[in-house]
């Protein structure tokens, strides 16, 4: 049996960075969100569950494409209108 080295939550926070605090650790843990353990009043976080967390919470953004259009008559841009429907 192989025990992981454990992070505090300290060293999780700057591990992190970003405005990630010490807090948010805590309370990640606390909603069960990160796994870890508490011993007595510190928390401890394995490495590996750590990255599982982060990449729950990567997120990725779709931004649609806009249409750019150029002057056009009335009567063109009706047209253009009734295409893009």
């Amino acid at each position: 049996m192989t025990l992981d080295r454990l992070l505090t939550a300290s060293e999780v926070a700057k591990m992190i960075g970003g405005g990630c605090g010490v807090e948010t650790i805590r309370k990640a843990f606390r909603n069960g969100e990160l796994a870890g353990v508490k011993l007595g009043n510190s928390y401890a976080f394995r490495d590996v569950d750590i990255e599982a967390w982060l990449a729950a919470k990567r997120t990725s953004v779709v931004v649609a494409p806009m249409r750019i259009q150029a002057s056009l008559s009335p009567r063109s841009a009706a047209r253009a209108s009734r295409r893009s429907l």
